[in-house]
């Protein structure tokens, strides 16, 4: 069996196609663990956002600032008496 100049052009064409179909494959192999990447990072960003806005509402709470104020930073609640009037008219 010779080997003809036409064998040998089949047989470097199939190689090179299969090269391609390896180097594509491992292509979309290698933009799907990126595109798992970003998934698991647009993930983790929606968690933080929701946990800060709930933060964020602990904080807008009235009797929690009222709770912080009293008890962290030692402040009274202000009688009415205790109000002066200033007059800017001397």
């Amino acid at each position: 069996m010779r080997c003809t100049p036409f064998m040998s052009l089949v047989i470097a064409t199939h190689v090179l196609f299969i090269l391609a179909h390896i180097y594509r494959h491992s292509q979309f192999v290698q933009e799907s663990f990126k595109k798992q990447r970003s998934e698991r990072l647009i993930e983790s960003m929606r968690h933080k956002k929701q946990e800060l806005a709930s933060m964020l509402y602990g904080m807008k709470d009235r009797s929690a600032i009222k709770e912080y104020a009293e008890q962290v930073l030692h402040m009274k609640p202000i009688v009415l008496a205790q109000v002066k009037k200033l007059d800017s008219s001397k």
